[in-house]
């Protein structure tokens, strides 16, 4: 006969699932498992936090100094990308605004160039910047089909027209001649200082020498091409010939990228929220992430370009910031 349970009254527990009592000979054995049970849990917890796979290298870097113009004459600005005149000057492209911002390197708010003082036809759509060892810099009037210079008076140098290029973003200037992202067309181009067609490499495709909406480029020491290859999620290195040497995978769209003196390559993406650091040999160095390890990696910028001294200059949300590696990479 089936006994009743009084209501709030438990159930007894079947032998088999009851924990031995002080008398039961099985004391010390259970003991043992539930210790042992407990710190492999433990351990399991701390190494767990400890591992960090090689996709979340931190490199470390110290914020020299930011700026903006909130409280300038010039008011808030949008930077797509920025130029650096020697170690005096920082020039902006403002897209939003038509018009190029030159500050010098403590922030200072110095002179714009609008449509007024680079002469006519008027910006249509400024993006991609470069300057030269004069200190001269060079922006890509992207809807004109120009590159577009001035020294840092502001006055214009010249207004190369970048012939069979559809809507051309990115530019570097390359011992009097240029390179050009050539944006529309998926490929890139070399122009002369007479505005001359030298060569062309690549089509669309995710291929070798190939692009998918290319938007910026840059140079290194030996004359090695990095192309921000937007739609592949990568950057592609070519040889001073347009030779592919190899790619950088970032996992998401880049936006810019700059190379240092030493050769650190930074490649910034936007839709991936960083910036992160390569040897040009293609090895992995880490977010970049400023002083203590427990702060997050930095976002990223729009404006990239690398100083002298090995300084990352970036622009993020209207604001200009001036980093110093330091510190070894390591794991967050």
């Amino acid at each position: 006969m089936k006994k009743s349970v009084k209501k709030n009254q438990r159930p007894a527990a079947s032998p088999a699932a009851r924990v031995p009592g002080k008398n039961s000979p099985k004391k010390g054995k259970w003991g043992f498992w539930v210790v042992g049970a407990v710190v492999i849990a433990l351990v399991v917890e701390v190494l767990s936090v400890l591992k960090t796979p090689a996709s979340e290298k931190i490199y470390y870097v110290q914020k020299v100094m930011a700026f903006n113009g909130d409280s300038q004459p010039c008011k808030a600005f949008g930077a797509w990308d920025l130029a650096l005149s020697g170690d005096k000057w920082i020039a902006v492209s403002d897209q939003g605004q038509k018009r190029i911002l030159i500050f010098d390197t403590q922030g200072k708010f110095v002179r714009f160039i609008k449509d007024k003082e680079a002469g006519p036809p008027p910006f249509n759509e400024i993006s991609g910047m470069t300057s030269d060892p004069k200190g001269n810099i060079y922006v890509m009037d992207t809807w004109n089909g120009r590159i577009r210079g001035f020294d840092m008076d502001g006055q214009s140098l010249t207004k190369m027209g970048v012939n069979n290029c559809y809507g051309p973003r990115g530019v570097v200037w390359d011992n009097g001649d240029f390179l050009v992202a050539d944006t529309g067309n998926h490929r890139l181009v070399k122009i002369g200082g007479d505005g001359k067609v030298l060569g062309a490499w690549g089509r669309r495709g995710n291929g070798k020498v190939m692009f998918d909406g290319p938007v910026a480029v840059a140079i290194d020491a030996k004359g090695n091409i990095y192309v921000a290859d937007q739609g592949n999620n990568r950057v592609e290195c070519l040889d001073a010939q347009g030779n592919f040497l190899r790619n950088f995978e970032v996992g998401a769209s880049p936006n810019n990228v700059a190379v240092d003196p030493k050769g650190i390559v930074y490649i910034t993406s936007s839709s991936g929220g960083f910036v992160k650091a390569f040897t040009t040999e293609g090895k992995y160095l880490g977010k970049l992430t400023e002083a203590a390890p427990t702060n997050p990696p930095l976002s990223s910028f729009g404006g990239l370009k690398v100083n002298s001294q090995g300084d990352i200059v970036g622009s993020h949300n209207g604001t200009i910031w001036i980093l110093r590696p330091g510190g070894t990479p390591g794991k967050a």
